[in-house]
Formats: structure tokens, sequence, C-alpha cells
């Protein structure tokens, strides 16, 4: 795996990457050696799985797909993603016009959206995956922020079932804090963790140990939080950091421009060489 990931999160929706670029985007990721894709089934309301999976159809054995499940679209969602390509120009000039216009659009999807761990919810999320990925297996499965607290041995019966099944290859949760991550730490089944890092710091040096102490990987986002896009030092620092911890397998970056991406990648391989 690459120590770089293409974070996928705005592939297929309103605003970004219309679906001819996908293809180009998944495959230049490939060719810089970005083998990693973070997506979810909830992304583009299910077009970023579709996307990557249409991108990867000659080339699944190059990759790494993670996903993320857990959350569950109203039916209103689910609508408006079948006739998105009508949508589309009008929602890109309503986002433009205004921020507040794109923060009420983000609003409104959050509204629409609640989580579901249940046992038939999840089985049928990942063969939903599974079917827009076009793939038999996912090699990351990830809970999809889930509470601490939430009752979630019906979740992780479920998916090791799956596991046993081939249909997952390794189970994770993609953590909302580092809070929610630290309990998630000491859970004896996922076998990585995805959280924010958007600064190394005393909570995340903890975190790192603890996830060391308990044979956990670490997969970390949102490393770019509060850095000026046009200061490519900051990014670049910033990209760096986290793996001065040892149990860092990647970081995944969220972007449709393939140059971003490629002077990402370059940063980071420059830093461990």
């Amino acid at each position: 795996m690459a120590p770089i990931g293409l974070g996928l999160s705005k592939l297929g929706s309103f605003s970004h990457a219309q679906p001819k670029a996908s293809d180009a985007l998944i495959a230049g990721a490939l060719d810089l050696g970005v083998n990693l894709f973070d997506t979810a089934d909830i992304y583009g309301q299910g077009q970023s799985e579709k996307l990557l999976g249409l991108a990867l159809r000659h080339r699944r054995e190059q990759a790494i797909i993670c996903t993320k499940v857990g959350y569950k679209l109203s039916k209103r969602l689910k609508w408006a993603a079948k006739i998105k390509p009508i949508l589309r120009p009008v929602i890109r000039g309503f986002i433009g016009s205004s921020s507040r216009a794109g923060s009420a659009l983000s609003e409104i999807r959050q509204s629409a959206i609640s989580q579901e761990f249940g046992k038939a919810y999840l089985s049928g999320a990942v063969d939903g995956s599974l079917r827009r990925l076009q793939t038999d297996y996912v090699d990351l499965l990830f809970l999809h922020s889930p509470p601490p607290g939430a009752p979630l041995d019906e979740a992780w019966d479920t998916l090791l079932r799956l596991k046993q099944a081939g249909k997952i290859l390794a189970l994770g949760v993609s953590a909302r804090t580092l809070e929610d991550a630290m309990l998630f730490a000491v859970s004896p089944h996922p076998n990585v963790l995805q959280v924010p890092c958007t600064q190394t710091g005393d909570q995340f040096s903890a975190l790192c140990a603890l996830a060391t102490r308990n044979n956990k990987g670490l997969i970390v986002r949102e490393l770019f939080t509060g850095v000026r896009p046009v200061d490519p030092h900051s990014r670049s620092q910033a990209l760096r950091q986290p793996f001065q911890y040892s149990n860092v397998d990647a970081a995944i970056v969220g972007t449709g421009n393939l140059d971003h991406l490629r002077e990402n990648a370059a940063a980071l391989s420059e830093s461990t060489n």
C-alpha cells in the first residue's frame, strides 16, 4: 500500500468531479503509484463508488479499495441521486453563487441521513457497495463514524460473517474524532482506525501508542484543515507530520485535481527518501 491515498468524498457529487474526469483521475493516481482509494456508500449518493468501480473495471487487482457503511440515505436523497445528471448544472450554479448556498445544501444533506448498524441493513449495504464497485470484495470496510456507546455487537457479528465469506478482507472504524478513536482502539474487532489528523499533538501521540499496544493500523485524514492552499510548504509539512509515528500506514488526500495529487505524492516521496 502506498503511503498516500486518494479520498473520493466529492467524486460524483453535484459540484465536483464530472463522470468523464473520474477515469483520468483514478488512472492517473494508479500511474503515480497511489493505489489506495477511500470512498463510502453515501458519497455522491452512491455515485462515488460507481465511478470508482467503472474506473477500476480493468485494473481492480492494482487497487486497494476502502469503503464505509453505517449511514442511511433518506428516500428524498435516493430520489435526488436518480435525477442528479439533470440537477447538476443548476446545483453547481447555485453553490457557485454564494458560500451560504453551499452551506445550506450541506445542511440539507446532513439532515437527510441517519445511522443504522443492524444486521439486515449492513448486509444489504455491503452487497450494494460491492455491486456499485463492480467487485466481489473490498480490501477494507469501515464502520462509518459510529457514536461511542452505540450497540455494535450485531454489527461486528455481521461484518465478521461477511469477512469469512470473502466479501471483506479487513475491518475498521472511521472515527469522527480522536476521542472516539481512543475508545475503538481497545475493541478487538477493527484492524484499522481512520482518524482526523489536523495536528499531531499529545492526543494523537496517545492514540498512536494505544493503537500500537492493540495492534491497530492507522489511516489519517483531514491533514490540510486550516492550512492555506497557497502555501505549499505548510501543506507539505502537514502531509509529512503523521509519518513520524510508525503505525501510521497512510494519509488520505481528498482531491479531484490530479496535479494536486501529484504534488502531494512528490512531497511525501521526498520526505521518505
